[in-house]
């Protein structure tokens, strides 16, 4: 097994997130002959695992299985079956709890805090969002496939609000001597934001939202996109999701793109002249 994952790290650039995985599964997964990995024993070995952690470290386990198999590695790959996931809780602000909380947040996270609402990306690419992977000019945000969580390139135009807060951020950077500017865009004390748990904690806690995250202004910006009629599709290479599944839990939200269908069914009923709609709210029929 340790040959499958080597040959699959080698095969293309992975993403962190992927190498700490396979990390992780290495320490506590006995090697073996790939021919003999089997749903029981990776179980096993991921006790205790949610469902979604199991299921992206499967997916790796079966690309490096695949992988050795088509070079005729491995007679077949296993068959590995995911761990259902049950229907997560989409947390997402109101109105009045989107004013709560930004009256509680520090100076310093307010324009992170916007970014992260106007273009859905991580904490970490927003945090950690570097001057070069901005495009003032052509309004535009590139991300390499290195600071993805899916391991691919990742670009999105920027809207009126996003450009808004990079503009004024931009004027407070040139407004520094040269020697004291950052690569960086959100700042604090002069460093990059490394982590804003403990200013985040206070806040949230202030506003009353004891249990809201900030990945949860991910879903958020995705919630909200889908309230304004946005197609999922839109929501799904904006958010860079890696399929339709992942961002099927807003579509709920999203009732305007049926709205051109709710007569639908009665439109089909009234081509039979044989029925009226008033016979049928009666249950009678001619």
């Amino acid at each position: 097994m340790e040959s499958a994952f080597t040959d699959w790290l080698k095969e293309s650039p992975r993403s962190n997130t992927d190498k700490s995985a396979i990390k992780v599964f290495r320490k506590a997964y006995p090697n073996r002959p790939a021919e003999q990995v089997d749903n029981g024993s990776i179980a096993i070995a991921m006790a205790g695992k949610a469902p979604g952690t199991y299921n992206r470290t499967l997916a790796i386990i079966r690309a490096a299985l695949n992988l050795a198999a088509s070079r005729k590695l491995i007679t077949v790959a296993p068959k590995l079956k995911n761990k259902k996931t049950p229907a997560g809780i989409v947390r997402y602000l109101t109105v009045e709890q989107y004013k709560a909380l930004r009256a509680e947040l520090p100076a310093h996270l307010l324009a992170p805090f916007e970014f992260s609402l106007a273009t859905g990306q991580r904490r970490s690419n927003v945090l950690q969002l570097r001057w070069d992977q901005v495009d003032l000019k052509r309004k535009f945000l590139r991300l390499d496939a290195s600071v993805m969580k899916s391991g691919e390139h990742h670009g999105i135009p920027l809207g009126e609000e996003a450009m808004a807060i990079l503009r004024a951020a931009r004027e407070v950077s040139l407004a520094l001597a040269p020697a004291e500017r950052s690569e960086f865009v959100f700042l604090y004390r002069g460093a990059p934001i490394k982590s804003p748990k403990t200013a985040w904690d206070a806040a949230r806690v202030r506003a009353k939202l004891p249990k809201f995250r900030w990945h949860d202004l991910r879903h958020t910006w995705a919630s909200w996109m889908a309230m304004s009629g946005a197609p999922l599709t839109a929501v799904k290479e904006g958010g860079a999701w890696a399929s339709m599944d992942m961002v099927a839990r807003y579509s709920h939200l999203s009732p305007k793109h049926l709205a051109a269908y709710a007569d639908g069914a009665i439109k089909a009923l009234r081509e039979d002249e044989t029925v009226t709609f008033s016979d049928t709210v009666k249950g009678k029929k001619r």
